[in-house]
């Protein structure tokens, strides 16, 4: 599966990590999936054009979506998650992927064009409703 193939060279994904992850953190991962169209960048601003967003942030994560109406992935590796039923979880449940391994990772960026569809409906529905 490394590699991608050619279904990836049209999907721009870029990894923009928190600005406190440590840079061998940081490595692991994009060396991880050196075979892939992965660029790493250091603003949100430079995630405009992205098709898919990797990141180990929250906040970028849903800064992101709300931007580009994409859902993105949240890579937090070794470490699973209980959400609560508060609306903030179940956002970020029906707006993101979560991968904790780097297997699970590189399937996500390979299914994405086909998963990403229901996020982005998740997405478009969170946005016409109203926040209060």
């Amino acid at each position: 599966m490394r590699g991608g193939g050619n279904r990836l060279l049209e999907n721009n994904v870029f990894y923009l990590p928190h600005p406190k992850t440590p840079s061998n953190y940081s490595k692991v991962i994009t060396q991880s999936l050196k075979g892939y169209p992965l660029k790493t960048i250091k603003t949100l601003s430079q995630a405009k054009n992205a098709n898919t967003l990797v990141t180990d942030a929250s906040k970028l994560s849903l800064a992101f979506s709300m931007l580009t109406k994409q859902p993105s992935i949240i890579f937090l590796p070794s470490l699973n998650i209980n959400f609560g039923e508060d609306r903030f979880s179940q956002f970020l449940l029906n707006c993101c992927f979560f991968a904790n391994s780097l297997e699970t990772l590189e399937h996500i960026i390979l299914a994405y064009p086909q998963l990403a569809l229901e996020k982005q409906a998740n997405i478009e529905k969170f946005l016409e409703e109203d926040l209060l």
